[in-house]
């Protein structure tokens, strides 16, 4: 199920992760806090969410499928069957403890 607050997720352009536990991360929101993207070498993608009290038993996660191409000096990631991420993104930065997407 996809509420609005994933809604409104997937209107944002741009998107910087940080490392789990990285500085700066203790003042997150618990639904940003315990979430994110884990990229696999194997182009497997797991899809990380937080699972608040009195939901049952969700799963910890969900596998998805990405694939990175370099395009000219851009690399494009596009990733598919997620529950929120699908689409394209441009590579803005990458850097030790965070990277920066901007969808496409």
């Amino acid at each position: 199920m996809v509420d609005e607050e994933n809604r409104n997720l997937r209107d944002v352009q741009n998107l910087n992760f940080l490392v789990y536990e990285a500085t700066g991360t203790t003042h997150l929101p618990l639904k940003y806090k315990y979430a994110g993207l884990t990229f696999h070498r194997d182009e497997t993608l797991l899809e990380h969410v937080w699972n608040k009290c009195g939901t049952g038993n969700p799963p910890d996660y969900f596998k998805a499928i990405y694939t990175a191409v370099e395009m000219g000096d851009e690399i494009v990631i596009k990733i598919t069957n997620s529950k929120n991420w699908d689409g394209n993104y441009m590579l803005q930065r990458v850097a030790e403890r965070h990277f920066s997407l901007q969808r496409k």
